[in-house]
């Protein structure tokens, strides 16, 4: 074999690694959103347990009995260590995945309480439940992100096809 044919067929199988690695990197990311997905179903379900409730009304109009409901309240706790219980259903309604690069995705919450003088942008309760004020991961009082991920950890390594690394990012 000639030294230009050796050089050609290196070069050659340079380019199919390349192309096999790309490729992989694709379907890898294409089983990551549909684990992103499935977590994110199981996720909302955690959330889906109703509280018992009451409504929180405004000043009744005149003629009218009762006032115009300006939000909910919980009457009872969520046990400790159990995943929260849905009020309004704001936050089941927040939970998003997104698709960071091929092989790397997230699931969060956005959803805030009101604006308050303390928090003017609203407290960020999803967090406080599942981190707790310590900003750790596993530390919160009402955890749901966390048990999740470990319960369906099994069916989410099928679906990726591979380990999956689970990380904490706080923002």
């Amino acid at each position: 074999m000639s030294a230009r044919s050796k050089q050609h067929n290196d070069m050659a199988k340079a380019k199919l690694k390349i192309k096999i690695a790309t490729q992989l990197k694709k379907a890898a990311g294409k089983g990551l959103e549909a684990a992103l997905r499935f977590l994110k179903a199981r996720v909302k379900e955690t959330l889906n347990v109703p509280a018992p409730r009451v409504a929180l009304r405004g000043r009744a109009l005149p003629g009218q009995k009762k006032g115009s409901i300006i939000g909910y309240r919980a009457t009872t706790r969520a046990l400790p260590k159990a995943p929260p219980r849905k009020v309004t259903g704001r936050m089941q309604q927040s939970v998003d995945q997104k698709m960071l690069t091929p092989t790397v995705g997230l699931i969060g919450l956005n959803a805030r309480a009101d604006p308050t003088k303390g928090y003017p942008q609203g407290f960020n309760y999803p967090r406080h439940l599942e981190l707790g004020s310590m900003d750790r991961w596993g530390e919160g009082e009402h955890q749901f992100i966390k048990p999740t991920v470990e319960k369906y950890r099994r069916e989410l390594e099928i679906i990726v096809g591979a380990e999956i690394k689970t990380e904490l990012r706080v923002s």
